[in-house]
């Protein structure tokens, strides 16, 4: 079974998680310049903004058809647990699986144990409600 992301989950999620990184530097970067009127800072502003946008803007435009690559997947199959993201994947063996735990907090995440310590961990927000308790069933 592979379950991917949706383009709309994706931009959930990154507004959940970036979203409140990039409000909290901005706040703290626009306290700074306003005590120490600095003209030239300004410019980290204009980077915080426009990268993450660019990146956006590329999954939109660029990333579709066959050579899409996946932002975000899992596959479970008889061989183990596999957390795909942008194409690359990680996987844990079913002899090597202990379990999951799902932390509370201001970003939730989810963490699939390895034995071994080499843990799978992302977002809570990366799948959708419906897909998360297909996940969450099938490793319970």
């Amino acid at each position: 079974m592979k379950i991917e992301q949706s383009r709309r989950q994706y931009f959930f999620e990154r507004l959940c998680t970036e979203g409140a990184i990039l409000i909290c530097t901005l706040i703290g970067v626009s306290l700074y310049l306003i005590l120490s009127e600095s003209e030239k800072s300004y410019h980290f502003i204009y980077y915080a903004i426009g990268v993450p946008a660019i990146i956006a803007l590329w999954l939109t435009v660029f990333n579709s058809g066959s050579s899409k690559i996946v932002e975000n997947g899992v596959e479970i199959n008889s061989k183990g647990f596999s957390y795909i993201r942008f194409g690359s994947k990680q996987t844990i063996g079913w002899e090597q699986y202990d379990g999951f735990k799902v932390t509370n907090g201001l970003f939730k995440s989810i963490y699939i144990k390895n034995k071994s310590g080499a843990d799978i961990v992302f977002s809570y927000y990366t799948f959708s409600s419906a897909q998360r308790k297909i996940i969450l069933d099938k490793l319970g």
